[in-house]
């Protein structure tokens, strides 16, 4: 009997990965947090995340543009992301990185209410300590908001005064959606 194989091992990412034979070029796909996310190139899913988040995509084009998916039915309800697609142009026999930034968190409408015990106008703009995403706060005061984690603090600004407040959600699951308020936001006048 004879037997024979081939294909290699490649380290990247400080990540062993079995390959077969490496003659073109491959992404190293990141979805940080997820494991078991499908992905893909060109319209073909390949494989799925491993326990850390990351999966090679390999026999992609050099020099060319190749287009990498993933699967959002894999995701959580309540993960956020911006783009389920990336575009990647590998040199020869080489790995690129692509990593797709998935929020995670609970969502939640928060009621508002100034120091006079009424409803923060409308158009009034919330962020997230940390983030750059802003938020609106519409009729009654309310404002829906993703990417919550128990105890977020968050800046208010309306006509040029801000205050800082922090959200409390009640136990739950990440895909559950909970009513919080009246979060009283101290120092801003109508």
């Amino acid at each position: 009997m004879r037997l024979s194989a081939s294909g290699g091992l490649l380290y990247t990412g400080g990540k062993p990965f079995a390959i077969t034979r490496f003659d073109s070029s491959a992404a190293l796909v990141r979805v940080p947090g997820y494991a078991g996310v499908g992905v893909g190139a060109s319209g073909r899913m390949e494989d799925t995340t491993d326990a850390s988040g990351y999966v090679l995509i390999p026999r992609l084009m050099p020099y060319q543009a190749n287009r990498i998916q993933i699967d959002p039915n894999a995701l959580p309800f309540s993960a956020e992301i911006d783009s389920i697609e990336a575009e990647t142009v590998p040199p020869w026999r080489s790995v690129t990185r692509v990593e797709f930034p998935v929020r995670g968190g609970r969502a939640a409408p928060v009621r508002f209410e100034l120091d006079d015990g009424q409803p923060v106008p409308a158009g009034a703009i919330l962020r997230i300590d940390g983030e750059q995403r802003e938020f609106y706060v519409a009729r009654r005061g309310e404002a829906y908001l993703t990417g919550l984690q128990n105890g977020t603090r968050l800046t208010l600004t309306w006509n040029g005064a801000g205050c800082s407040v922090e959200v409390a959600l009640p136990p739950g699951s990440a895909d559950d959606i909970a009513r919080v308020g009246p979060v009283r936001c101290h120092g801003v006048k109508r």
